[in-house]
């Protein structure tokens, strides 16, 4: 009720107004506000007054803008309990709302923050937020917060490979005690430029941004994982199809890599979490779409039974687990016997049961052999 919003709104003022510790104590009611004004905005919008709303707006903002600190303590942090988290999380929501020209610039801005924010974990709920709120809001915006983050990464990976040349060629041109810019000046300044275009009718960031980023570097995977998360709540889009299985293919990439490297006794350097992240993405993704394109982004991935029944076998199980989750019955069983159908053909099967047969993980969980809760069969 209207009333309720505002009792829990002045209390928690008054909270965080009474929580002031003395010197170098830390102030456990500073966060109360922006909890507070992301919960009225997520499920209490229409029973606030216009200056509770306002109120909310310019709290929700302001603990955005606060916390865009570039240095690697603080982008690191792991902090559930800091507010600009949930308050990145509902500035999409913002976008749908009737504001004043004020208030409506600067939560645009707060939006394009927190979706370049310094912060990590910032920048992940800005972009959930995205992904939850933004598409039946404004479909157009939430394919340019897509190529932003392209156009970001590919920026921050030109400086970083430019850098790196200019350090190798160092001393060979007597330059070794000039200072390269580092990693968060780099990124710091690439946030700056998309920050500045994003809202230009003009603006320098291309259509094809995400087909031009390189989601096998550090930098191009760590924004193909937000990408495609925003992307995971399209469904029905051939932009999201098509990211999708360009991921298939990356993953085929990878895997063929480490073969490669594991022949000649090198390793490559993987950022386990970000694939599993992705992996992740593409099977709930795959069990959502149609069955058409679901077939087309497993693709890649099916035509290497042969090669990877191992790495095949864990697609599969993550299948299972994703729909065991989420129901979609039919959906499951037409992926499953698109597996199926690869192993009946597979080399190794004639040699499953011999001392060095393959193929052991991909047939388990084609008999759904994972581990399972006791009693459920």
């Amino acid at each position: 009720k209207p009333a309720q919003v505002v009792t829990l709104k002045r209390a928690t003022q008054q909270v965080a107004s009474f929580a002031q510790e003395p010197d170098g104590e830390f102030d456990w009611g500073r966060d109360g506000p922006g909890f507070v004004a992301a919960v009225c905005v997520r499920d209490h919008w229409d029973e606030m007054t216009p200056k509770d709303r306002d109120w909310c707006v310019d709290t929700i903002c302001s603990k955005i803008e606060q916390s865009d600190q570039w240095n690697q303590l603080a982008r690191m942090q792991r902090s559930p309990m800091s507010a600009d988290r949930a308050c990145a999380k509902v500035i999409p929501l913002l976008s749908g709302k009737h504001l004043d020209e004020r208030r409506s610039d600067r939560a645009r801005k707060a939006l394009v923050l927190g979706l370049t924010h310094a912060v990590d974990e910032v920048r992940a709920h800005a972009v959930a937020g995205i992904r939850w709120h933004l598409w039946p809001i404004d479909r157009d915006l939430a394919f340019r917060c897509v190529r932003a983050l392209a156009a970001e990464a590919v920026l921050v990976q030109q400086a970083v490979e430019k850098s790196r040349a200019r350090t190798r060629r160092a001393p060979f041109e007597g330059t070794d005690d000039e200072q390269w810019p580092s990693i968060d000046e780099i990124e710091s300044e690439a946030a700056s430029l998309i920050r500045a275009r994003f809202f230009e009718e003009e603006a320098d960031i291309p259509e094809d941004a995400d087909k031009k980023l390189d989601p096998t570097t550090s930098f191009g995977a760590k924004a193909n994982s937000l990408i495609l998360c925003i992307l995971a709540e399209a469904p029905g889009e051939s932009a999201a199809t098509d990211a999708f299985e360009r991921l298939a293919r990356t993953l085929v990439a990878w895997w063929d890599s480490d073969d490669d490297r594991r022949s000649s006794h090198h390793r490559r350097e993987r950022n386990f979490e970000t694939e599993y992240e992705q992996t992740r993405l593409l099977q709930q993704f795959v069990l959502q779409t149609s069955p058409v394109a679901a077939s087309k982004i497993l693709q890649p991935i099916l035509d290497t039974v042969e090669r990877h029944p191992k790495e095949v076998g864990k697609i599969l199980e993550g299948l299972i687990y994703v729909i065991d989750s989420n129901p979609n019955a039919p959906q499951f069983w037409a992926l499953w016997s698109l597996f199926a159908e690869r192993v009946r053909t597979a080399k190794w099967l004639r040699g499953i049961d011999g001392e060095y047969g393959r193929g052991n993980e991909l047939i388990s969980a084609l008999f759904l052999g994972i581990q399972w809760k006791d009693g459920v069969r």
